[in-house]
């Protein structure tokens, strides 16, 4: 379940819509675990509510990473659908650019899969249309009233 900061204005019906998305990619990505949604200036627009700081500024920190090798000759395997995931022992970061907001989230692993390689091309394109949906919504959340 999301939470977002006090009077920010977005609509409790938009937040329980968004919601519903995020259940979506909990099909995809198994273990689904927290997520958070920040503009281009990094603030945060929506957070799950178990999600603790410690891991949003790991996630920052990722997305910072993943902007400062873009700008080198280096590949960080971002595909055309501006994602890009980092595979930890007991966890995976995932990251979906959209627009001028990046949605971050984990998920966790079987802790006997730890080794296992995960091929994150198909759960992208399954994530397309719920990517498209997200836009939508988060374009409602911050539309000027």
């Amino acid at each position: 379940m999301s939470k977002c900061k006090k009077n920010s204005g977005i609509s409790p019906q938009l937040i329980k819509q968004f919601d519903s998305k995020l259940g979506q990619i909990a099909e995809i990505f198994p273990r689904f675990d927290s997520h958070f949604v920040i503009n281009s200036q990094g603030e945060h627009l929506l957070t799950s509510k178990n999600l603790d700081n410690q891991k949003i500024e790991m996630g920052l920190l990722l997305l910072s990473f993943k902007e400062e090798v873009s700008k080198t000759n280096f590949s960080f395997g971002v595909n055309e659908y501006s994602s890009f995931h980092i595979l930890g022992d007991k966890e995976m970061f995932s990251c979906y650019l959209i627009d001028e907001f990046t949605l971050g989230f984990f998920s966790r692993r079987e802790i006997n899969k730890t080794k296992e390689f995960v091929d994150t091309s198909q759960m992208d394109r399954q994530m397309e249309t719920i990517i498209a949906d997200l836009r939508l919504l988060l374009n409602q959340m911050t539309k000027k009233k």
